[in-house]
């Protein structure tokens, strides 16, 4: 990670899984430790055994020069602006990855908004053509189901529960792409899977071809697939993870140094664990130390946003929702998430920065609160 031990990004996955193992585990000692070659096979023998021995509850640690370190959250204030509003030029090129979907949606909205510059975005979700006029006007999914019961005469339910998805999500889509353009926005629509990294790579390439520069990046691909370690498949961890590291590692080597912002979409799951999150945890610690790497190669900044779960957007299920509230968990709303995503836009100056919600002595929630963690 940057200046300690040999800056292998890919690495930085292992504390985030074992974060989460640690909550899985609860009666295993669970240590990720980062050692630094230079210090020698003694001392690092010595690291290793006081960190066998060490009863304190940090789940990283690093070791360097013979002294112990560990991450701590701080509350982080916002630097003030100077006076000129911060932001994107409207020649500005902003590349998109997570489809015109979800929390990506939610950004770009906001940004063209209040920059109405050039997007490209990049979602797995094949660009729609028109709807099935049987089908247009029907908002609820109910109605929508009943529709489709009719139209897809005799299939099965998950054949019916398949095609729901798919019309939910190419709405969302030409919902999305059609905002960006009244607000003035440049944008076009790239369909790649962002874990075939070949694919992707000449995406970057031909975008830089085109456009001359990419200005900034906001990287939100991702998906999740909830399970213990015990019951976690390989296949079913290598998408998960795959699905956010091949891609942030593919536009930190395509990147130029002259990019002006990067975001990478992490998790607070990445800093705290999360019980059935192994692979998630692991991919989006990559994040965090892919992002302190990079905002010391390019001009520009590069920042991984650990984001607290959202409620009314990405990933969180209405069931899921429910078990957060159980648990004391708030959740981030839209406006909430989007407000703060553009302050860090315009005037964040941390590599890695943990955004969450909180509830206030009523229950409700209450604003995000933010802190910044730095290795």
């Amino acid at each position: 990670r940057g200046s300690n031990g040999n800056g292998v990004a890919g690495m930085g996955g292992i504390a985030g899984l074992c974060k989460s193992l640690a909550r899985e585990k609860t009666d295993l000692h669970v240590r990720a430790v980062d050692l630094d070659p230079p210090d020698g096979a003694q001392a690092m023998a010595e690291h290793i055994l006081a960190e066998l021995l060490a009863a304190g509850d940090e789940v990283e640690s690093a070791w360097r020069g013979g002294k112990r370190r560990v991450l701590h959250l701080e509350e982080a204030g916002l630097p003030e602006l100077d006076g000129a509003p911060g932001g994107p030029r409207k020649d500005a090129v902003i590349l998109a990855t997570g489809g015109a979907r979800g929390i990506t949606a939610l950004a770009v909205r906001e940004l063209a908004r209040r920059h109405a510059c050039i997007f490209e975005i990049v979602g797995r979700t094949p660009l729609p053509g028109p709807e099935d006029p049987a089908l247009a006007g029907l908002e609820d999914e109910p109605d929508l189901r009943r529709a489709l019961l009719e139209l897809m005469h005799g299939a099965a339910p998950r054949e019916i529960e398949a095609e729901l998805r798919r019309i939910v999500a190419e709405r969302e889509v030409r919902a999305t792409l059609a905002s960006l353009e009244e607000h003035g926005a440049t944008v076009r629509y790239r369909t790649c899977d962002v874990r075939d990294t070949d694919a992707f790579g000449a995406l970057i390439d031909a975008i830089y071809e085109e456009r001359g520069k990419i200005t900034g990046v906001i990287h939100a691909a991702g998906v999740i697939e909830d399970k213990l370690v015990s019951d976690k498949s390989r296949d079913s961890f290598q998408r998960v993870f795959d699905t956010k590291v091949s891609g942030a590692l593919v536009l930190a080597e395509r990147l130029r140094d002259d990019v002006e912002k990067v975001f990478f979409f992490s998790s607070v799951s990445s800093v705290f664990g999360n019980r059935g999150q192994t692979d998630y945890a692991a991919a989006n610690d990559v994040l965090d130390k892919l992002a302190l790497l990079l905002d010391a190669r390019i001009h520009g900044s590069a920042v991984s946003v650990n984001w607290g779960p959202w409620g009314g957007a990405g990933m969180v299920s209405g069931e899921l929702a429910r078990e957060y509230e159980r648990r004391g968990v708030a959740l981030i709303t839209p406006e909430q998430g989007v407000a703060r995503l553009m302050d860090e836009i315009c005037r964040g100056d941390a590599a890695q920065v943990v955004l969450m919600a909180a509830f206030d002595e009523t229950r409700e929630a209450n604003q995000t609160a933010p802190a910044a963690g730095r290795a």
